[in-house]
């Protein structure tokens, strides 16, 4: 029993593992109902820093303004993303960032986004100074959902459609999936927990001599 209880801890040791992997970032492209879109971007904080380092050597980071270290990240993302529609290079404009101890998120808004997008060409190589690193990009129309990976096989860039690997899921399917999650989830807790109260009673039965 123990060692299934070891198993069970081991499991969700990678799984919280694999969700801040520092060499992963993800991309959503999320197109409005007219025009424009919303870029959101996900990031492990751990890879951001690592960027943030080897990008600014000469600066002090542990006495540097939380202000500044934002201002330093919103500067690098958009130099290293670069998006073009139907042969038109997309602006992000304003923006907000988020910081966490484990991951950052960012939201910008792509105002000159078209209302028919039929090409988008991508060219993001963010954080590819960290080595190794890979950038999941999804593109959300009223139509479909696509994905790519961007990675240093195909130097970052990327051609959507033709160049995504599936379609990705229907908002319906995304959330049917978040839920199956949160079940496991669930249920792992609760069989923790039960394994862990079997041994303890089973501990101390055996120190009674029952």
């Amino acid at each position: 029993m123990q060692k299934w209880l070891l198993l069970v801890l081991l499991a969700l040791a990678v799984r919280a593992g694999w969700a801040h992997d520092p060499l992963i970032a993800t991309f959503k492209l999320k197109a409005q109902l007219e025009q424009g879109a919303l870029l959101e971007i996900n990031l492990p904080q751990a890879g951001v820093h690592r960027a943030m380092v080897k990008q600014h050597p000469e600066v002090n980071f542990d006495s540097l303004d939380l202000t500044v270290y934002k201002e330093m990240v919103v500067r690098y993302l958009k130099a290293h993303i670069y998006m073009e529609a139907n042969g038109q290079a997309l602006v992000m404009g304003h923006g907000a960032i988020k910081l966490g101890s484990h991951q950052t998120n960012l939201l910008f808004y792509v105002e000159n986004y078209p209302a028919q997008v039929q090409r988008l060409d991508l060219h993001i190589d963010a954080f590819a100074e960290n080595g190794n690193q890979q950038s999941i990009f999804w593109w959300y129309t009223p139509q479909e959902s696509v994905k790519v990976v961007l990675a240093a096989r195909n130097n970052f860039r990327a051609t959507l459609p033709q160049d995504a690997r599936r379609q990705g899921p229907p908002p319906a399917a995304k959330a049917n999936a978040t839920a199956r999650q949160a079940v496991w989830l669930v249920g792992t807790v609760l069989l923790l927990i039960g394994l862990a109260t079997y041994l303890v009673l089973r501990h101390k039965a055996r120190g009674k001599g029952l």
